[in-house]
């Protein structure tokens, strides 16, 4: 707690439901909320680690599936209510 509590900027935490580190992640979210800190936690089950950055396929493009598209509607809706109408 004595290293949370100078904490001030908000924390937005993607986990992966399968991923060997899930709990270190989670219990890090927990300290935020149990400080009493602006934290938000999200977590998908995706097979790619990694998943929330949409990256060009091998053609160029970008193809991101139905959970990348979600996280990106996320990240916006954070950054919007963060910092679109922060004073």
């Amino acid at each position: 707690m004595e290293r949370i509590r100078p904490i001030h900027t908000p924390i937005l935490t993607f986990g992966r439901e399968k991923d060997h580190q899930q709990g270190i992640f989670k219990l890090t979210y927990e300290w935020m909320k149990e400080a009493d800190r602006d934290a938000q936690w999200v977590s998908f089950d995706h097979p790619t680690h990694g998943y929330v950055f949409i990256m060009n396929q091998p053609d160029g493009s970008d193809k991101p599936d139905k959970i990348q598209q979600k996280t990106l509607e996320i990240f916006m809706d954070y950054f919007d209510k963060h910092l679109k109408h922060a004073h």
